[in-house]
């Protein structure tokens, strides 16, 4: 009953977004950018054009919507990290395989000849320029790119193709793409095949026909862009309604036979080739393996008949459906039910490095716990500082860390929770910020002084502390003190939103607290409620009011400082500022060397000057 009342409303006469469905032109239109560029469709297309998003219409990296989505990301990255001692015939030296060490095949390499020979022609029209691609592609692939699309007995233009799968194996009666490919004559003839390949793939999510196949699963994909002698290989997914999401995992390939004069791009040509097959029937095998819809079955595909142009219209939009979804496939994969973890809540909408609420399950005796859980990339340096810092009691304690094939890390930590007291400092009032200072200051030399590397004796840096990075436990208020009555909880504000995060700027989003991001920060700093209002309580609660307290009441305060967002940190001279980070100081850019003077000193210029 739930169910039929959540499809009326994304299908109802009054549905809003089955009105936007039903308004979005063909895919032939859809390339023009007239079309595609209206704000509207932006929240339905989040592939980076015409920007990469913002609040709750900016996507996750396409790698954490599905495992497969991650292997291919691994996969892609690899191919195009390829290349190099070509001619070589050391192992060791590579023989021109991908980052992965798998040498290149005979196979592989002729293939890569044999298409940049054929695609470098002219071609009179699409379907010739896709014939030639299909008939060498095909024989390597060991698939046959359909141009009929059996699932809704309408074809594709002269321009695009598909691979299907069975679902549910032999005996399945659904067809799921795997594969989308579009076809242009030369670059700047006919609009841009980006948007006509998302189009056309949403049209299969919107199939009636196939509502009960993708309600559990993201339908993750391929899609090839083939521009004149120009190849792109992307990621499709959809984890809400008729959203889709697509990621280029290639830059565009020139395909040149450039053995003789460039022999690395002949390599990494045929490494993405490679990939693309590898990945495609990753997709084959995974969707072979879904369980086969209980609802009404598409027909199996039968064999295309002879059509004249008068038959079929790239044009023509069949009826389309919103899709009942699975709320769940909105989250990472690795937090999704049997994961081990449970009430996973997103914090912040569209935060720059996805971070969540969680609980996750006790096993072994051990009791459930309220965990911090951050998607972010860090080095193996930054992640031995973190663990260092932590065991000091000088950062949130490590629960599990995890690196996923696409090389971002699962880092679950502990909670910094509001209702425990937890706040940033930021988001303190300036005279409970002039109190606590010191006991900032004092942490911070601790941490530097704890050794991270003993066989080298190397201590650790940081490399944005900033006062969003540094979060503080207030004590509970005293009964006697002056204008008490918030407690330390950091008006916490309602549900995951009101908590807010420390975003950190370029650098991180791991900081769980009271209150929004840095304010004055860069663009990537998210949060909710709060603000300076955080902290609860009165002055006094912080440590003794004006007079500041007994000493005993300042060294609780004190040991009560953590350091999050270490997902630039690392080791005294072995630690650059990332490439795009923004300058805070003077003189400390992109690849710069990290001190822990630097540090100090980016602390002590936000304390005189103000957050950034």
């Amino acid at each position: 009953m739930e169910q039929e009342q959540r499809r009326y409303e994304l299908n109802g006469a009054g549905s809003q977004l089955q009105r936007q469905l039903e308004a979005l032109p063909s895919p032939s239109d859809m390339a023009d950018s007239n079309r595609w560029s209206q704000e509207q469709n932006h929240e339905l297309f989040r592939c980076f054009r015409p920007t990469a998003g913002f609040g709750p219409t900016r996507a996750l990296p396409v790698a954490l919507y599905d495992p497969v989505l991650d292997t291919l990301v691994e996969l892609f990255g690899a191919a195009l990290k390829g290349g190099g001692d070509v001619g070589s015939s050391s192992s060791s030296s590579g023989g021109g395989g991908g980052a992965d060490g798998v040498p290149l095949s005979n196979a592989d390499c002729e293939l890569a000849s044999r298409l940049c020979e054929a695609m470098a022609e002219s071609f009179a029209h699409e379907a010739a320029r896709m014939a030639a691609f299909n008939e060498v592609f095909r024989g390597y692939l060991c698939e046959h790119i359909e141009t009929h699309h059996p699932s809704r007995n309408w074809k594709f233009g002269p321009d695009g193709g598909s691979l299907l799968c069975q679902v549910g194996g032999p005996e399945g009666t659904t067809w799921l793409p795997v594969y989308i490919q579009e076809v242009k004559t030369e670059i700047g003839y006919s609009g841009d095949p980006y948007f006509k390949g998302q189009r056309r793939y949403q049209l299969d999510l919107t199939n009636p026909q196939l509502a009960a196949a993708v309600e559990h699963t993201v339908l993750p994909a391929l899609f090839v862009e083939l521009v004149g002698p120009h190849l792109r290989v992307s990621a499709l997914a959809s984890p809400a309604d008729a959203t889709v999401v697509c990621e280029p995992l290639t830059p565009y390939l020139h395909l040149f036979n450039m053995l003789r004069c460039q022999p690395d791009h002949m390599v990494r040509v045929a490494l993405v080739l490679r990939a693309l097959k590898s990945g495609i029937g990753l997709l084959l095998d995974a969707c072979g393996r879904l369980q086969q819809p209980t609802a009404a079955a598409v027909p199996a595909p039968a064999a295309p008949a002879p059509a004249s142009a008068s038959e079929y219209s790239d044009t023509a939009v069949p009826r389309v459906e919103v899709p009942l979804r699975d709320q769940a496939l909105q989250l990472p994969y690795p937090l999704r039910p049997g994961s081990g973890y449970r009430d996973v809540r997103p914090i912040g909408a569209g935060v720059y490095h996805p971070l969540y609420f969680a609980v996750l399950d006790g096993d072994g005796g051990n009791s459930s716990r309220a965990v911090a859980v951050k998607f972010a990339r860090m080095s193996a340096d930054a992640l031995r500082v973190h663990r260092a810092w932590a065991a000091a009691g000088l950062a949130p304690e490590v629960v599990s860390t995890r690196r996923l094939p696409c090389g971002l890390i699962m880092l679950v930590m502990e909670l910094l929770a509001p209702e425990d007291g937890w706040v940033m400092f930021y988001s303190l009032p300036p005279r409970r910020q002039q109190q606590l200072h010191g006991a900032v200051v004092a942490a911070l030399a601790r941490a530097h002084a704890v050794v991270v590397d003993a066989d080298r004796g190397l201590c650790g840096v940081h490399a944005d502390m900033r006062q969003a990075n540094v979060m503080v436990r207030l004590p509970p208020p005293r009964e006697d003190a002056d204008g008490g009555g918030g407690g330390g909880s950091g008006g916490s504000g309602s549900g995951a939103a009101g908590r807010g995060v420390a975003a950190g700027g370029e650098g991180g989003g791991g900081g769980v607290a009271a209150g929004g991001g840095a304010p004055g920060g860069s663009g990537r700093d998210a949060g909710g409620g709060g603000g300076a209002a955080g902290g609860g309580g009165g002055e006094d609660a912080a440590g003794g009011g004006s007079g500041g307290g007994s000493q005993p009441q300042q060294q609780q305060v004190a040991q009560q400082v953590r350091f999050v967002d270490l997902d630039w940190a690392g080791l005294v001279g072995h630690t650059r500022l990332p490439a795009f980070a923004r300058m805070r100081l003077q003189g400390y850019g992109c690849g710069c060397a990290v001190t822990q003077e630097y540090d100090r000193a980016l602390w002590n210029w936000e304390w005189v000057f103000g957050p950034m």
